[in-house]
């Protein structure tokens, strides 16, 4: 679908705020996840005159400021060079243009919680896709750093790859290390992930994911978005950059999480749960789920 931008800088009878996404594109479980988006940052810009604009078309609707959502309608908007007060959200990638928040999970509350959790952790291993982009590498490295963690990537060209090198390292793993099933991972299928859980239940290495649904089936815990939050964050940085459109522009880690975590291998692994792990702050919202 080509979506139809077009720029306008004044207008009688403008919406304070407009958010913008293709809504045809989407599949039933994105759209419960832009829902629970938009909900938020109707909730975080806290006005009536906010408008939806579904299909991507700013033809016919015109606000002061403008939330975009999703991949292609933010690139879309990008390269119509629009002249509005733009915030983004949703996406995988990062602009140096635009103001936004990244939807992956800050990779420093991954490591945070690993410490916290399993102090007895040195080294994290995260087998990536070589041809993904979704996470930054380097960054991964430096933020495991800052915990004393040691970052180990190890990249596989597709699943049967994948497949070999899961099975090698989990062989020689031990307490002091953990295995990273990042977002968007596409390697680790039922039977994968069967064997490596088995063979951290037997080994004591820690399997932690960005999949939720992997909880129940014994990884230690999972972080994965808080979207009605990252909406409110999103509607509060419209506020901001509407109020100070000299703002740097920005795009912001996503540190507003579900945190999820199997009791029976938190118990079995020694671990004590803390229930002060859901407070909140004003960096960042973990959400505690035991299961």
């Amino acid at each position: 679908m080509l979506l139809s931008f077009e720029s306008h800088t004044e207008f009688d009878d403008k919406a304070d705020l407009a958010i913008v996404y293709d809504s045809k594109s989407l599949q039933p479980k994105v759209k419960a996840i832009y829902a629970d988006i938009i909900t938020g940052i109707r909730d975080g810009f806290d006005s009536s005159s906010v408008i939806e604009v579904s299909d991507g078309d700013l033809h016919s609707w015109f606000a002061n400021s403008v939330i975009m959502l999703g991949n292609y309608v933010v690139r879309e908007a990008l390269s119509a060079n629009l002249n509005l007060k733009m915030v983004v959200g949703a996406v995988s990638w990062v602009s140096e243009t635009v103001h936004g928040i990244h939807i992956t999970v800050d990779p420093a509350l991954v490591f945070d919680t690993v410490a916290e959790l399993v102090p007895t952790v040195s080294e994290v291993f995260i087998i990536l896709d070589a041809n993904s982009r979704l996470l930054d590498i380097s960054n991964l490295v430096t933020t495991g750093k800052r915990q004393g963690i040691e970052v180990s990537i190890l990249l596989a060209s597709d699943i049967k790859d994948a497949a070999s090198i899961y099975s090698h390292l989990s062989k020689r793993l031990d307490a002091q290390h953990a295995v990273w099933i990042p977002p968007g991972d596409r390697f680790v299928n039922k039977a994968l992930l069967s064997t490596l859980l088995l063979r951290s239940w037997q080994s004591g290495f820690a399997v932690i994911s960005s999949n939720p649904s992997h909880v129940s089936k014994g990884a230690l815990f999972a972080l994965s978005p808080d979207y009605y939050l990252m909406g409110v964050r999103l509607g509060e940085l419209a506020i901001k950059v509407s109020e100070n459109p000299s703002m740097t522009a920005k795009m912001w880690p996503l540190r507003d999480v579900k945190l999820n975590i199997n009791q029976r291998m938190a118990n079995h692994m020694g671990i004590k749960i803390h229930s002060d792990m859901g407070e909140k702050n004003s960096d960042k919202s973990i959400q505690l789920k035991v299961q």
